[in-house]
């Protein structure tokens, strides 16, 4: 299961740092997503729709080919998300597809937890409706999950790469990194002037922040 949000980080300082130019985007592992589009079905493949809000509903119902009846939607709410995945993959056959669509956010932990529960990529169709720019990697400001690598919390903040946040954790002031890992759909934020903690390898113990 995904690990679950602690609370708000509020934006302490944007801009704060920036990523060295020595490090290239394309070499990181911050997430790339295509442009959204699903205008065929692949043949004898079953679809589950999970959406973020009635925005992304009002898109998928217009923009590709799937049925509002195959829809759910979760305000974003990552616990029901992942009650609700878990039982519906749990009779899942060969050939399913998961649909994810909204913001990154969303996308990111829906994801996560079909991941978690044996989804492989091919399975997963990701439409993500909040990103400026569509194939590279976008670190503009937007709501990210970030996990504190002081504390280990995980919190909701609409910040971009570079931001110093307020964790909501433990209150110190981290920074968000570009480092990002996919398990726990989230970006890793620095506790600023402070040591790594001793074996600290990005974020908690078999969970590198890995693409």
């Amino acid at each position: 299961m995904i690990a679950p949000v602690n609370g708000t980080a509020d934006v302490l300082m944007p801009g704060f740092t920036m990523r060295p130019s020595s490090v290239p985007a394309a070499q990181t592992n911050l997430p790339r997503w295509t442009a959204p589009s699903m205008q065929t079905k692949t043949p004898g493949c079953t679809y589950l729709v999970y959406c973020a809000d009635s925005v992304a509903v009002s898109w998928i119902s217009s923009e590709t080919c799937l049925s509002g009846e195959e829809i759910q939607v979760f305000e974003e709410c990552a616990e029901q998300l992942n009650v609700v995945m878990l039982g519906d993959l749990d009779g899942a056959r060969a050939g399913t597809r998961i649909v994810l669509c909204g913001p990154e956010k969303f996308v990111a932990v829906g994801a996560s937890v079909a991941r978690s529960y044996g989804a492989l990529d091919v399975e997963l169709v990701p439409l993500v409706l909040d990103v400026t720019e569509y194939g590279v990697v976008d670190e503009t400001a937007r709501d990210r999950r970030v996990y504190c690598g002081g504390c280990r919390s995980v919190s909701n903040a609409h910040t971009a790469v570079g931001d110093l946040v307020l964790c909501s954790g433990c209150g110190a002031r981290v920074i968000v990194h570009y480092h990002y890992s996919r398990d726990m759909a989230a970006f890793l934020a620095q506790p600023l002037g402070r040591a790594r903690p001793t074996g600290f390898n990005g974020f908690s113990a078999g969970k590198e922040g890995r693409a």
